[in-house]
Formats: structure tokens, C-alpha cells, sequence
């Protein structure tokens, strides 16, 4: 007998087992990925009191009936293909534009280094747009490791800015100092918002999880970061450290008021902690 959508949140909340056909299921519907991860939220904690569950329900519904159009399509995507269409953004953005403009010094940027930090960040925005996208019904990354993956992406973009230049072998590589510096390390700047906010709305639209700042949202300012640091790198031939901080890794600070934003807004909207 066929399982439609209300079976299957029935089962859910009677507290049923997945197997891999209810487990594919959730993959693709929003609807009963919400009550499977709420079921799984209630069952931690059996002191729960009727008015915490009864807010909790009522956010679950509004969440639900606050989607629509194409936020709604995207999200009611599966998660494979929600992590497809978020990475062909995250680094097709960067890709198209730094092939497009590339670095005029690309040809004696030593080579290890130049993969090696190109490697490290498309790696660790790789790792952001997994955990953004995650599943809900799966078991969420542990607050532990959201951290680490905060820590480890602002380090990354920190260091291979304050790294020392590369090379002197390149006169275009040599300007974004002395009086040239506001104007270049402003351009770089814009250019890195005009990445990352694009592919930081792109990832929050494609995102389900709102149960957390630290969790699914946060991963979506901290994709844009990434984003803009990898088009950067690919594009701006510029090499003194200190255009690269104004110019490159400044592109967290708005990212970072972002995240702020969401600290206070998920702060304010949890359930009281008992």
C-alpha cells in the first residue's frame, strides 16, 4: 500500500522506524522532513510542557506556510539536488568570474601556494554549503563542530591574507600600496560583496533548517565569504598583505554583522531553555 504524506507523518509521530523508502521520502518532501525533525527534537527532552510544544507546532506551521513560489520549489527540492543547484552557484559565481577576469599574474604566482589556498577554501565552502543543506531529519552538526567550521573558514580566510606576498615578480602585483591603497582595497571589497551576497541569498533560499543560528542558517553569510575570497583570489593580482586584509578578508565584517543579526533574531525567537 502506498504511503502518502499524512501515513507517514502518522508513523513519524507514533514514533516509528525510517527505512530507506521513508528515508528517501524525506529527502524530497519539506513537509514531512519538518515533522520528522520536529518528532526527533520532542523525543530529546520528555519533560517538554504542553505551551512550549503548542509554540513549537505553531512555528513549524507558520515556517510551512511562509514558503512560497519559488522559495517554496527550491526548498521542496531533494537534498542532493538542493546541494547540486548551492554548489553550482557557490562555485560557478567565482569560477565564471575569475576565468573571466583572471589574476594578470597568474603565470609566476608560485604555483603550490596558489592552488593550495585555492584548494583549503573551495574545500571548506564546500563543507558550508553540506552543513547548511543538511537534512533535517538527519542528526544536525553538533554545536561543537559548527564552531569549528566558523573558526577554521575565518582562519583560512584570515591567514592567506596575512600571509606574506607571494612574489615581486609581476608591476601590477606591486600597486594597492601608498596612495593607491583606499581605492583598490575598496574595489576588491565591492567586488567580494558582489560575489557574496548573491550566493549567500542563493544558499539561504535553498536552506530548510531554521532551528538554530549556529546550525543551517549560519552557513549561508559564512558561504559568502568563502565565495568572495575565492573569486578574489582568482582575480586580483594585487599581493601586499595589506590589500589583501581591507580588501579581501574585510569582505567578513558585513557577513559578520549578518551572522550578529541572526544570533539576536534566533536568540530572541527560541523557546524558553528549561
Amino acid at each position: 500500500m502506498k504511503m502518502t504524506c499524512e501515513r507517514i507523518q502518522a508513523h513519524l509521530r507514533a514514533g516509528g522506524d525510517l527505512d530507506a523508502a521513508l528515508e528517501a521520502h524525506l529527502d524530497a518532501c519539506l513537509e514531512c522532513t519538518e515533522v520528522a525533525a520536529q518528532v526527533e527534537g520532542l523525543g530529546a527532552d520528555d519533560g517538554i510542557d504542553i505551551p512550549d510544544l503548542d509554540r513549537v507546532l505553531s512555528a513549524v506551521e507558520r515556517s510551512l506556510s511562509a514558503d512560497r513560489g519559488v522559495r517554496a520549489w527550491l526548498r521542496d527540492r531533494a537534498t542532493r539536488t538542493r546541494i547540486l543547484l548551492a554548489g553550482a552557484f557557490c562555485f560557478g559565481l567565482p569560477l565564471v568570474y575569475g576565468i573571466a577576469s583572471h589574476r594578470v599574474d597568474i603565470f609566476v604566482y608560485p604555483t603550490t601556494r596558489f592552488v593550495a589556498i585555492f584548494v583549503v577554501l573551495a574545500a571548506i565552502l564546500g563543507l558550508t554549503v553540506w552543513a547548511g543543506l543538511r537534512p533535517l531529519h538527519r542528526p544536525a552538526l553538533s554545536s561543537t563542530a559548527s564552531r569549528a567550521l566558523l573558526v577554521v573558514a575565518v582562519g583560512a580566510v584570515v591567514i592567506s591574507a596575512a600571509m606574506p606576498a607571494a612574489h615581486a615578480l609581476h608591476p601590477e602585483s606591486l600597486a594597492g600600496v601608498g596612495d593607491d591603497f583606499p581605492r583598490r582595497a575598496a574595489a576588491c571589497f565591492a567586488v567580494g560583496l558582489a560575489i557574496g551576497i548573491p550566493v549567500a541569498l542563493a544558499v539561504r533560499l535553498l536552506t530548510r533548517a531554521r532551528a538554530s543560528w549556529l546550525g543551517a542558517p549560519m552557513m549561508a553569510p559564512l558561504a559568502g565569504v568563502l565565495a568572495a575570497n575565492l573569486a578574489l583570489h582568482l582575480h586580483c593580482p594585487l599581493v601586499a598583505p595589506e590589500h589583501l586584509l581591507a580588501g579581501h578578508a574585510a569582505v567578513l565584517v558585513p557577513f559578520a554583522l549578518a551572522i550578529g543579526f541572526l544570533v539576536l533574531r534566533w536568540g530572541h525567537e527560541a523557546p524558553p531553555q528549561r
